[in-house]
């Protein structure tokens, strides 16, 4: 012991236990406890409620429903898969590879499982290995079921730019798509590990006045208040926006099953799905038009996907981005085509001027038109010659597209796409129509509410869950009679 901290006998009953540290003391122990905190250098991230994240750090984890797993998969994965899932179902490991003096590392995922353990879809098999990378989904039982994201620590140096902001509340992922407005990118929230979807914007693109409300913090708090308070469940949750000085980031729920886009590119769809996403679309705009808001940008690429499945939810996307600029700069980024575009937006060259709420009934109408032929109303590559199309309502139902599609949905599409938003069907008509009135469908429709209320996980039904495993279990019997 320090002599100068040794109590004298009549200090000891009033001196600390202790001895006193000096300044420069702290400060060494506060440099060696900083050097010796061990970063994870990877991250599970869940793609099902109530599943927890995972920092690495030791070399090894094992994961499955037994107690003793370093994460446990509990009855939260839902019953059925519950029963499925193996006590140790797959191990992460670390195995560190000296290179140049320099410690690198590769990751492997061992399954340990009797019912599979997939990666990106592809099964690895019981007592196989494969490399797990960054961003890699892991699914188990079945491929569809995807249960967490590996995040590697290395994804850091792409990510370093980011505002501190964004980091200490968001671990960012990959790119997830990419428009008009900005690159959205998966991101997880660190304190619950919910998987979120991140859209970064430039502000400069939009304005070149900082007068305009992305340079207005008072005004931005106000519109951001408004949105997080709308609750609809056929319209993207609103989360969070992180304002810096010359980017915005618009945080909002994720849709594993992407864009309608994507449904649509290589032919139609048929009239039953086409009515299930259609409706949900109609009740989504007339909530926002109740609340006063219009979309402005309203096409396929904005309607998301609950899952891969034709039975699923929709939600609207990117609803609260025009609140944020000012009308002439969202009309002039309608990505670079008046494809969607109202007429009346049109007349006016995209300088503002007399048009409302029915602006969005008419990009519904777009949108209906090409889920049920696959091709668009306006099919002119040329700007000027399909500003005119659409000036003049010059579209046609051919027989080749049409065919087979009944009066009534042409019916809705033909009051859509009306020149004169006067005369434009409005989001309650709509939803009063005949097309719509379709027992089934909002039957149909129902359930999936009512699931996706309950059942969290890759928006599958119970019915497809069960139908998977059967699958399964006689691909399995298959292989080994074979044997």
């Amino acid at each position: 012991m320090n002599p100068e901290c040794e109590p004298s006998e009549s200090q000891s009953q009033r001196l600390p236990d202790t001895c006193p540290i000096s300044q420069t003391d702290l400060s060494q122990q506060l440099v060696w406890n900083s050097q010796n905190v061990q970063k994870p250098w990877g991250r599970l991230y869940p793609t099902v409620s109530d599943v927890p994240s995972l920092e690495m750090i030791k070399d090894e984890y094992i994961i499955g429903r037994g107690p003793n797993c370093d994460l446990s998969l509990g009855s939260e994965s839902g019953e059925r898969l519950h029963g499925a899932i193996s006590k140790n179902h797959f191990k992460i490991r670390r195995t560190n590879i000296s290179k140049m003096n320099c410690d690198d590392y590769i990751v492997y995922l061992d399954d340990l499982s009797s019912n599979g353990t997939f990666i990106n879809g592809r099964k690895v098999g019981k007592g196989k290995s494969a490399i797990l990378e960054n961003n890699n989904e892991i699914s188990v039982c079945i491929a569809k079921y995807k249960v967490f994201i590996y995040i590697s620590s290395n994804l850091e140096s792409e990510v370093r730019g980011y505002p501190e902001e964004v980091k200490s509340k968001y671990s960012i992922s990959r790119i997830i798509g990419s428009g008009s407005f900005g690159q959205v990118r998966l991101v997880f929230r660190k304190s619950t590990g919910q998987p979120l979807a991140m859209k970064v914007i430039q502000k400069k693109r939009f304005c070149n006045d900082t007068r305009l409300h992305l340079y207005d913090p008072v005004r931005m708090q106000r519109e951001v208040d408004v949105l997080k308070a709308l609750s609809n469940e056929f319209i993207i949750k609103f989360e969070d926006v992180i304002d810096c000085r010359n980017y915005m980031f618009i945080l909002t729920e994720y849709m594993e099953g992407g864009e309608l886009f994507d449904r649509v590119k290589n032919g139609p769809l048929g009239e039953y799905d086409a009515k299930l996403y259609f409706l949900q679309l109609a009740i989504a705009v007339k909530y926002l038009h109740d609340n006063d808001i219009i979309h402005r940008d309203i096409k396929l690429e904005n309607i998301l996907l609950s899952s891969k499945s034709n039975e699923c939810l929709i939600k609207l996307s990117d609803f609260g981005f025009s609140k944020f600029l000012d009308s002439n700069s969202v009309v002039m980024t309608y990505c670079g085509t008046p494809l969607y575009i109202a007429p009346e937006i049109l007349k006016n060259k995209g300088r503002g001027g007399s048009y409302d709420k029915q602006v969005d009934v008419w990009s519904m109408g777009v949108v209906l038109y090409i889920c049920l032929s696959g091709v668009p109303p306006f099919p002119s590559s040329d700007t000027q010659l399909l500003t005119e199309q659409i000036l003049n309502g010059r579209y046609s139902f051919s027989s080749r597209h049409w065919g087979s599609v009944t009066r009534k949905a042409l019916n809705l599409v033909r009051r859509m796409l009306t020149v004169n938003h006067v005369h434009r069907i409005s989001t309650e008509d709509i939803l009063k129509h005949d097309w719509l009135k379709d027992k089934s469908v909002n039957m149909r429709l129902n359930r999936l509410t009512k699931s996706a209320k309950g059942l969290v996980h890759s928006g599958q039904s119970d019915s497809e869950i069960d139908s998977d495993l059967e699958n399964e279990r006689n691909n399995k019997k298959a292989r080994f009679e074979t044997q």
